[in-house]
């Protein structure tokens, strides 16, 4: 978190109870010295999106006793939350054998309960919070009922099956899509079958469909499910309740409509981003905004065509008290960014600029700290530019020149530079049933730093729980670990090594979701040298240029050929910055590469 669409394998399965963790408000108060007038869900809670995640939340930061090798008995997380939560179960399922012994309560029927019996959040919906803040009180009297009534012998469990574009074969099991296309006629629907729970194929039962929001609306009142068919439920959203940029967040239950209790529900979200044009000079400026502490503000940006780089700043006035933390998501996501604004006592500013910009919906969350002394206030501008390479190719090394365009409506102005930093060489590996796969590689005394960026599809990442990514030394010590938590991601050393030659190793280790299968992984390989060599950028003899709309510019490179040593597949990988006018700061990096 605490972006949406953050949630994964495992949390995001139907078969696991997910939690997401809570600073309660005494807590807050003892161990971290807040003033919070209310309890808080934790800024790294995953969210949900394409999945109704998490179920519940649960108390997720305290003192306990701990190993003697802690360096403190202070912590936190979902790591906190979710032994809460399997607690509260263990709970449950012990007062269940005292006085029902000789009822078996299935699993899912369990998560049902808890998160039906969950106490909502005041300023969170249902895609941060699931059901709400656990309530094990609430949760036995809840189980109590259901017992009473016979829901445990006729218990059963469903599949929903929605649109979700963003997703393999545009399905997944809770709607969530980008809104700014809606017209308001256009109808949806999403699928529901009943799980296979061991009972008779005779199976008939009638819902009745209610929705929480009015911009969220069944079009038929009812559904029907028989045997093992699967039944379509239609609906609509209403553009015309959703008069503000952000996020709708939503859901249509079903309930038996003998017992009028929930069956199961299709959780829906909207965002309507802000668009950047030629109207607002792809710029927009928020002023006097206030965040509680641990609240947050979101801001969903749809990336204009054409667009480079983003500029972010958040910025707090004299007379302004400003504590925030700020966090860029991804459309599919990933947190890229993160940064804090502590401007307490005096006017400040954080400000960042973002490249490489994906198509689609970004997320920017402003939270207030929760060791704020009160509410934040503060201003926040984001603005994109636009400087579009004509044709992205390797160069070669004789060919010293790039054509650009500024693609948007507006005029912006450079101070240009570069340097080539290293070599880069890309290439596949196919994992075909493998629990690990080794890839040697060696790091040369000139040579500072190797990155691996890995790549997977997204329907190959669907088949992995986890997927680690460690570097080995030739004693088979790990010197660096991470993994990936999207289908994307990255991983690097540096050289801190005494000899003219060190070799190491790359260790992919996919953890399947069932039986280990087929995978094709993309690697780009980077290497960074110690003496880059600089690039001067002219446009006309000018490091300095002006980019107008549409007009296409011819940029210069002079630079000096490489003395680094590099592989025969790999070719030199370099930089072009374009500074502000004044060279204070880099506003765009334009990735090249050259051949020998």
């Amino acid at each position: 978190g605490p972006g949406i669409s953050t949630t994964g394998l495992p949390a995001a399965s139907t078969s696991v109870l997910s939690s997401g963790a809570v600073l309660a408000q005494e807590i807050g108060n003892d161990l971290y010295g807040t003033v919070l007038d209310r309890d808080i869900i934790l800024h790294f809670s995953s969210r949900g999106g394409e999945v109704p995640k998490p179920d519940v939340v649960s108390p997720g930061a305290a003192t306990s006793t701990v190993p003697n090798f802690a360096g403190g008995d202070r912590f936190w997380g979902t790591s906190m939350a979710s032994p809460y939560s399997a607690g509260v179960l263990s709970l449950l399922l012990s007062a269940a054998k005292v006085e029902f012994p000789d009822v078996k309560i299935p699993s899912r029927l369990l998560y049902k309960v808890l998160r039906e019996s969950a106490v909502p959040m005041e300023g969170y919906v249902k895609i941060d919070q699931g059901g709400g803040l656990i309530n094990v009180v609430n949760a036995f009297e809840l189980l109590k009922k259901y017992i009473a009534a016979g829901e445990i012998s006729k218990f059963e469990t469903y599949t929903i099956s929605a649109f979700a574009p963003n997703m393999p074969d545009e399905i997944s099991s809770s709607m969530y899509g980008n809104g700014s296309y809606l017209t308001g006629d256009e109808n949806f629907s999403f699928s529901v079958i009943k799980d296979d729970n061991n009972t008779t194929n005779k199976f008939y039962r009638l819902f009745n469909l209610k929705s929480d929001s009015d911009w969220l609306i069944p079009i038929s009142k009812q559904a029907r499910i028989r045997n093992d068919h699967s039944a379509t439920i239609n609906y609509r959203l209403d553009k015309s309740k959703m008069t503000d940029f952000g996020m709708y967040n939503g859901t249509i239950t079903a309930y038996d409509s003998k017992t009028n209790t929930p069956a199961f529900e299709m959780m829906a979200t909207v965002v309507l981003p802000y668009q950047f044009t030629s109207e607002n000079n792809y710029s927009l400026t928020w002023k006097d905004v206030t965040v509680s502490q641990g609240m947050h503000k979101r801001y969903f940006l749809e990336v204009p065509p054409g667009a480079s780089s983003m500029r972010i700043k958040l910025s707090s006035g004299s007379d302004q008290y400003t504590v925030c933390r700020m966090y860029l998501h991804k459309p599919d996501g990933e947190k890229v960014l993160f940064g804090m604004l502590n401007a307490a006592n005096d006017d400040d500013d954080y400000e960042e600029y973002f490249y490489g910009l994906e198509p689609g919906v970004y997320e920017y969350v402003v939270l207030g700290q929760f060791t704020a002394k009160e509410a934040s206030t503060y201003d926040l501008n984001i603005e994109f530019k636009s400087i579009d390479r004509m044709k992205d190719k390797v160069l070669d090394y004789e060919e010293k020149s790039i054509n650009i365009v500024n693609t948007f409506n507006k005029v912006d102005s450079y101070l240009l530079s570069g340097k080539i930093l290293g070599y880069q060489r890309d290439f596949s590996v196919f994992l075909d049933s493998v629990e690990t796969y080794d890839i040697p590689f060696t790091l040369k005394r000139e040579e500072t730093a190797k990155k691996f960026d890995i790549k997977i599809s997204k329907t190959d990442f669907d088949k992995v729980t986890d997927f680690a990514v460690l570097i080995y030394d030739e004693d088979g010590k790990a010197l660096s670990s991470d993994g990936l938590s999207y289908s994307e991601g990255s991983i690097s050393i540096k050289n801190t090594f005494l000899g003219d030659e060190t070799k190491l190793k790359l260790t992919l280790i996919p953890a399947y979701a069932n039986e280990a299968g087929q995978m094709n992984v993309k690697i780009m390989e980077t290497t960074y040298v110690k003496e880059n060599v600089s690039i001067k950028v002219t446009n006309d003899y000018s490091r300095r240029i002006t980019l107008y709309p549409s007009v296409q510019y011819k940029l210069s490179l002079n630079y000096l050929y490489p003395n680094f040593s590099m592989p025969d597949d790999a070719v030199y990988y370099g930089k072009i910055y374009f500074k502000s006018p004044n060279g204070e700061k880099i506003e765009y990096e334009l990735p090249i590469q050259i051949n020998k």
